[in-house]
């Protein structure tokens, strides 16, 4: 089998990256520190781009490299086609549908949640978000009295020895 032609990488100065051009596909091997949070021990990682087909994607989320050296491996083994880069997308994809589907699980938990809240409340959602909608028409300087009378009562309740309707006897 020829061998192709290896992939030449030059350095953009610009966060660690190095980037080679070929047949209309840029190949980056970038640098990262940090993913989701963690710190990671491999700190290499891929941007592959296709400019005529339109394929798109980093390779962080699913495979990460010790050394730049074995990240533009990867990218001429890419090259080469050694790697079929249809379902290295499809790896790439499928992590983010997941983040996605969690992520999506975890809103529709928290919307529950607060629909539970408000039932216990007896009130309604479309009565709640009325109130939060004039709410946001209310200006802060009156915010901030209503705050306060509220403060008030709240004190007011919790010390008043008589209370009537409309006033507290302390």
């Amino acid at each position: 089998m020829k061998k192709s032609k290896p992939l030449i990488f030059r350095n953009r100065a610009i966060g660690g990256t190095m980037y080679a051009q070929r047949n209309k596909v840029v190949y980056k091997v970038r640098y990262s520190t940090w993913f989701e949070g963690k710190e990671l021990e491999a700190k290499y990682y891929v941007r592959y781009w296709d400019t005529v087909n339109k394929v798109s994607f980093d390779t962080l989320p699913v495979r990460r490299f010790l050394t730049s050296e074995e990240a533009q491996g990867f990218c001429q083994d890419i090259y080469e086609g050694k790697i079929d880069v249809l379902a290295l997308e499809e790896e790439v994809n499928a992590y983010f549908k997941e983040i996605n589907d969690r992520n999506n699980k975890a809103s529709f938990d928290k919307a529950e949640w607060f629909k539970g809240v408000l039932s216990e409340a007896d009130i309604s959602l479309s009565v709640f978000l009325a109130l939060a909608e004039a709410w946001n028409q209310v200006e802060d300087s009156s915010r901030r009295l209503l705050y306060e009378e509220n403060d008030k009562r709240k004190k007011c309740e919790e010390g008043c020895v008589e209370k009537s309707e409309n006033f507290c006897h302390q």
